[in-house]
């Protein structure tokens, strides 16, 4: 069980937290000077338990950088680690030299020099949580799934571990392609959550379970938890922040009236919802439009989806009503 989500957790682990800002003087740099800098658009919160005596020590700050996909204005990500004990057994909050040589290197856009010092940090602290997230982030980032699953399954293993560190293995598993593993995991998370204590867990209504690489940043694919009605997005694949902007990307949703329209007419069986798949983006101008991909009987599974929105990314797809958008064939520039 999670730290963050079991009951018998007696410390916090930390949380990786970020803030995006904005410069709209800023000239894109070259993508070489910048490898990986499209570290983690949305909050990662590493947080696994808590205390109500514990101590809060903050063990650095990593900066990166990210080009805006549709624009020229940069945006500089600095994300704060906030780490403290997670368990009697874990080490106390302190200030590696290690992690602060991690966050110099991050900045400088060098991924491989920031792993090599939080691999220095592992070699004497091989169960040090925090390090192992950052090591198996990093490792993702360049490719290398086998390390990154590595370190994730042994992160997972611990007494108290955080939330995310289980979602970046259902990723890692999605990237190996790996069904097994990560519907496993899938099912543990949503058990987990359910019951779970902590307020900002109780209240979460996602899964972060896939990230598709794309130029200049990535497709972050939220799964929404299944509700009751006849109104809700049940897949979110997006450039941007998908918890600040979940009306944007390409959502798998369903709603009453159109559901409603296809029953009069006779075109969908009783007790099945009409889903569809739309690419949404805002124009300049604040308003939106909207590309609709395909429609669905009945909800389909996660993979349907996704083979569905590639096509999308490649430019494979049509709409069947709307026009296509900027995400519609942004693997091919």
């Amino acid at each position: 069980m999670t730290g963050e989500l079991g009951r018998d957790a007696t410390g916090e682990l930390g949380r990786y937290r970020h803030r995006a800002i904005v410069s709209k003087s800023a000239r894109p740099a070259p993508r070489s000077a910048v490898p990986g800098a499209h570290l983690n658009r949305f909050e990662l919160r590493l947080a696994a338990g808590h205390t109500h005596d514990t101590q809060i020590a903050v063990l650095g700050t990593i900066q990166g950088v990210t080009m805006k996909i549709f624009g020229s204005a940069l945006v500089a990500i600095a994300l704060s680690i906030v780490l403290l004990p997670a368990t009697s057994r874990a080490e106390p909050a302190t200030n590696p030299p290690e992690l602060a040589r991690a966050a110099e290197a991050y900045g400088r856009g060098n991924i491989a020099a920031a792993l090599k010092s939080v691999e220095e940090l592992l070699a004497r602290s091989p169960a040090n949580p925090a390090a192992l997230f950052q090591a198996a982030e990093y490792n993702f980032r360049m490719g290398d799934f086998a390390a990154a699953r590595a370190r994730l399954e042994n992160l997972v293993k611990l007494p108290s571990f955080p939330l995310e560190g289980m979602e970046l293995l259902v990723v890692v598993a999605q990237a190996q392609g790996d069904r097994t593993r990560r519907d496993d995991l899938l099912n543990r998370l949503r058990y987990e959550i359910g019951p779970a204590e902590r307020p900002r867990i109780k209240t979460r209504s996602d899964i972060v379970r896939d990230r598709i690489p794309i130029p200049g940043g990535e497709i972050v694919a939220v799964e929404y938890f299944q509700r009751n009605g006849m109104d809700f997005t049940r897949y979110l694949f997006s450039p941007y922040d998908p918890r600040a902007r979940p009306d944007l990307g390409i959502l798998l949703r369903t709603d009453l009236i159109t559901t409603n329209n296809w029953a009069n007419t006779a075109l969908l069986p009783d007790n099945k919802a009409l889903f569809h798949l739309d690419l949404v983006e805002q124009d300049a101008d604040g308003s939106k439009k909207t590309g609709i991909y395909q429609y669905y009987v009945g909800e389909p599974d996660y993979d349907t989806v996704r083979a569905k929105v590639m096509e999308i990314l490649r430019g494979d797809a049509k709409p069947v009503a709307g026009e296509p958008g900027k995400l519609a064939g942004i693997l091919k520039r």
